[in-house]
């Protein structure tokens, strides 16, 4: 199991010793640079990947992804107490996902056991989208969030997204379903 170690004493050490060297950024504009070398990171090593060794590389890129969220699962639902016999309880991951990428978007349906939601706001969209690389999305982050809510519970799901800000799309649509 991962375990999501959180800490504000070590936040509050890498901040003093960012200052100390001269690096006083804002904690946003951190979370932005992270999540923009991270999106270059895992979109071009794919892409290079699966020039090189073809389409394998997203099977297994999915597989990972599915695994992790899997064992991200009991300390998610510790740390947001989610219900997972509710999906609107269940979206939370999606609202933690959200905060730490810079994403906004709303709720546009909910009836019981879905949700579906549009991401319209994602600063990593344009670039996956220069780079060519939905996969990051659709194969990397969906996945995950399946494999989180297939563990938490049998019947919960989520949606092979139709509609991809990383495809080029308006927004995402990101269902998640708890049949009964």
């Amino acid at each position: 199991m991962i375990e999501l170690n959180v800490s504000q004493e070590l936040a509050t050490k890498a901040a003093a010793a960012a200052k100390d060297k001269g690096i006083d950024l804002p904690e946003w504009m951190k979370r932005q640079l992270a999540n923009q070398v991270h999106v270059e990171l895992l979109g071009q090593m794919s892409l290079a990947l699966a020039e090189r060794f073809g389409d394998e590389v997203w099977e297994i890129c999915e597989r990972v992804s599915t695994d992790i969220g899997r064992e991200l699962a009991p300390a998610v639902r510790a740390l947001l107490d989610l219900d997972p016999d509710d999906a609107r309880s269940l979206t939370k991951a999606v609202d933690l996902t959200n905060l730490m990428l810079d994403i906004s978007g709303e709720e546009v349906v909910f009836e019981r056991g879905q949700v579906v939601r549009h991401e319209r706001d994602c600063l990593l969209s344009k670039r996956l989208v220069e780079i060519g690389c939905p996969q990051y999305c659709s194969g990397m982050f969906q996945p995950m969030y399946r494999g989180l809510l297939k563990t938490l519970n049998a019947k919960a799901d989520a949606n092979d997204p139709p509609f991809l800000k990383s495809k080029g799309d308006d927004y995402c649509e990101v269902i998640t379903m708890v049949k009964e």
